[in-house]
């Protein structure tokens, strides 16, 4: 049963009813990604890692400028009127915040984080930067 989709329906989050595990199916390859053993556990893990995303730094995004403005602004900067901003450090730095994340789903559901799986995947990208 289908029970959810994310990347714009790129994968729909499906409930197997023989067994009540849940899984991440690729609309497009039918590869299935196994995710939890049952849909409470995938809930847990979607609310702990959005918590996760919500206590980190705001990204500020990308600064959009004509080739006039960067050249001058590369000038002012080389000419020292101006600095580069010194972004502030978040009130826990991100490994604490993976590794306090990482306790979290562990305590939910540790299958679901073994080598290969999807959550294991995830949680590779939050520790290099991605997430």
């Amino acid at each position: 049963m289908v029970i959810g989709t994310i990347h714009g329906g790129e994968f729909q989050i499906v409930e197997f009813e023989d067994d009540a595990t849940t899984a991440a199916i690729d609309a497009s390859t039918g590869v299935v990604h196994p995710l939890n053993r049952d849909r409470t556990c995938l809930e847990c893990f979607v609310d702990a890692l959005a918590a996760h995303l919500r206590s980190g730094m705001d990204d500020p995004g990308p600064t959009v400028m004509t080739a006039d403005q960067a050249t001058e602004r590369l000038a002012a900067l080389r000419a020292g009127r101006i600095t580069p901003r010194i972004e502030p450090v978040p009130a826990v730095p991100d490994r604490e915040r993976a590794a306090e994340l990482r306790r979290r789903l562990n305590r939910i559901d540790p299958a679901a984080l073994l080598p290969g799986g999807w959550w294991h995947v995830t949680l590779e990208q939050i520790d290099d930067g991605i997430l």
